[in-house]
């Protein structure tokens, strides 16, 4: 999806919008630009790549609205923002709620900026997370997407919604890619780049690397959406992106050494426990349980460093 086009009319930008959740997540977020038409003095937007869906602003209810074109001209819509006095979306300060069907729902979690501004932000942030990117390799996929889904995916120089793209290893036609709208990542063809669809789909709200996302992970079947908790990613064993992957390699080895140490231990303790004090049996119990406590310590901030 292009991000590095802005449009600027009467002093309107193009806007980016994230972070809707829910079922009309993907109606919502996107990019947004100013054409020619006014509503209530304000201007209208329109959705970068889908017509269909618009922006306006109601003065009688002092909210922007994000709808079909059907809904254009009435104060309703998936999304509203209040914008009290009127100003344009990015300068909104105000309450944003999300229509979940039944009933609007509060959702500070949604985020508007320029694009041009986003477009900054996405590049700043991907070049760290490639930095910080290595190949994985997905496993565990059935059906008749299997074997498209499986195998090894190398991050490329790319970035999409500010998160590194991969690629299929030996399968130049097949990739890996976060789309922001539907907060997902996604195992696709080229031709489906930039859209929320493939063979593929894990969720990952808030957004992570695909190997660390826990979200639940669906796969087409040719005609629906099926949910199968056999998938796995993992980073591919051996490579290592960095001096903290090293560091959490080595520890969380250490720390199963460690854990098996423990077991044996307790194992010999109760062979000899009535030869042995049991303020001695307390004492070294409370070593073993505070040096495993440690290692664990240890592996959190590692992991927070590294993600």
């Amino acid at each position: 999806i292009a991000m590095n086009v802005y449009k600027q009319v009467g002093g309107a930008q193009s806007i980016d919008i994230r972070g809707a959740k829910g079922s009309n997540a993907i109606s919502i977020n996107g990019t947004y630009d100013p054409t020619d038409e006014v509503c209530n003095d304000m201007p209208v937007y329109q959705k970068r790549g889908d017509p269909n869906k618009w922006m306006e602003y109601f003065t009688q209810s002092k909210k922007w609205y994000i709808k079909a074109t059907t809904d254009r001209g009435k104060a309703r819509g998936w999304l509203r923002l209040t914008a009290d006095p009127a100003v344009t979306p990015e300068k909104c300060d105000g309450n944003c709620e999300v229509w979940d069907g039944s009933k609007w729902t509060s959702q500070p979690t949604v985020n508007i900026v320029t694009a041009k501004q986003r477009h900054e932000d996405d590049l700043k942030h991907g070049s760290l997370r490639r930095i910080r990117a290595t190949p994985v390799r997905i496993t565990g996929a059935t059906g008749p997407s299997g074997p498209s889904i499986n195998g090894i995916y190398e991050p490329t120089e790319e970035c999409c919604g500010g998160w590194p793209v991969y690629r299929k290893k030996d399968d130049p036609e097949k990739w890996l890619e976060y789309n922001v709208a539907s907060q997902e990542w996604f195992v696709k063809p080229t031709t489906d780049r930039g859209k929320p669809e493939g063979w593929l789909c894990i969720a990952s709200d808030p957004p992570t690397r695909p190997e660390l996302t826990k979200g639940t992970c669906d796969v087409w079947d040719g005609e629906r959406w099926i949910a199968q908790n056999t998938v796995v990613i993992k980073p591919l064993p051996g490579y290592f992106r960095g001096m903290t992957e090293v560091q959490i390699f080595c520890t969380e080895e250490i720390k199963k050494s460690h854990e098996k140490l423990t077991n044996t231990l307790n194992k010999a303790i109760k062979i000899l426990q009535a030869s042995i004090p049991p303020e001695k049996i307390a004492e070294g119990t409370m070593q073993l349980a505070a040096m495993n406590s440690d290692y664990d310590r240890q592996l959190q901030i590692l992991r927070k460093k590294r993600d």
